[in-house]
């Protein structure tokens, strides 16, 4: 595509050595590890973060990004209906 090539990262955040010890006891396991896919293909970027390990496939968060060379007065750059 268009924004075919660039950097790719996969990260895993634990989030349970950052929450206070009753939220671990509460939590279901899995449910305190989120996996972050990010797609770095300058001007344009992606992020999806989910939750595999409790939520599957229910739980995705997709954050694109297109960097254009103005001060933020383009409208629909990212081509949205």
């Amino acid at each position: 595509g268009k924004y075919s090539s660039g950097q790719y990262t996969y990260k895993i955040y634990h989030l349970a050595s950052k929450v206070p010890a009753f939220i671990r006891l509460l939590a279901p396991k899995g449910s305190l590890e989120v996996h972050e896919e990010a797609w770095n293909a300058y001007p344009y970027c992606r992020t999806v973060l989910t939750n595999p390990g409790y939520m599957k496939e229910n739980f995705i968060i997709c954050i694109e990004s297109l960097h254009v060379p103005d001060v933020g007065d383009q409208a629909n750059v990212s081509t949205y209906s």
